[in-house]
């Protein structure tokens, strides 16, 4: 099978997915977009492995999940969006041979671009 109709039963099966999800309950809708999410979060945070930040990307994608779950629920209060925010970055501080400024800039901006295109869905 080509690279061309592997990429086109993939994305057909996750607009299938997609709207299933919409249609049938819009609690799926989110648990869909959560999960979205993560996924992007991760991919985003794993591209940089090799890089001298070298970001979790499984704290940091589970950090920007949470913060969207916070903003969906809470949004009015700070405390949920900024708390781990700050708590990854103070652990970013621990770690060894970490560069801590690309670190927490690789971290601000996955966040922001992600939680804000996925927020805008919502």
């Amino acid at each position: 099978m080509s690279n061309f109709w592997q990429r086109a039963i993939t994305g057909l099966v996750f607009v299938v997915v997609m709207l299933g999800a919409i249609m049938w309950k819009l609690e799926s809708f989110f648990a869909l977009i959560l999960i979205v999410n993560f996924v992007c979060l991760f991919e985003f945070f794993k591209l940089f492995k090799d890089n001298k930040s070298k970001p979790n990307p499984y704290i940091n994608a589970t950090m920007g999940t949470f913060l969207l779950v916070a903003m969906l629920f809470d949004s009015s209060n700070l405390y949920f969006i900024l708390a781990p925010i700050i708590l990854v970055v103070i652990a970013q501080l621990f770690r060894s041979q970490v560069n801590i400024i690309e670190s927490a800039s690789l971290l601000a901006f996955g966040l922001l671009y992600f939680l804000i295109l996925f927020s805008i869905i919502l």
